[in-house]
């Protein structure tokens, strides 16, 4: 038999930590995914997103999904292309690729971070 929090208890993983928390371990866990150990901060950040009631469904997609690949992919790919030497092949183009991906990873950041600060005001006046 389970029984039924208090209601007057706030919804679990809705502090003012969780947005930042979350947003940079993912951020970091992309960027640095390399050295394997900040997968546990990929891991963390994927957890704290999916579990907080802070985000909208389509909100915690593009932390989860786009935001690991818009910011972690480009990185790899530049990492594979200087491993196997194709650099001559693809031109100067990661010169701008890159650095534009992990731009547009943090712009993602900071718009799902005010979003959750947001949300976070929100279930603080409606409880």
């Amino acid at each position: 038999m389970r029984s039924e929090p208090p209601p007057d208890l706030p919804p679990r993983l809705t502090g003012a930590w969780v947005p930042p928390v979350a947003l940079l371990s993912i951020a970091a866990g992309a960027l640095l995914a390399v050295f394997v150990y900040p997968l546990v901060l990929l891991v963390v950040g994927i957890v704290l997103v999916g579990a907080s009631p802070l985000w909208t469904a389509s909100e915690r997609s593009l932390a989860v999904l786009g935001l690991p690949l818009v910011i972690g992919a480009p990185l790899w790919a530049s990492l594979l292309v200087d491993r196997f030497g194709a650099g001559e092949v693809t031109g100067g183009a990661w010169g701008f690729v890159v650095p534009a991906c992990v731009g547009l990873g943090f712009v993602i950041v900071a718009m799902l971070w005010i979003r959750g600060r947001a949300a976070r005001v929100r279930l603080r006046a409606s409880g």
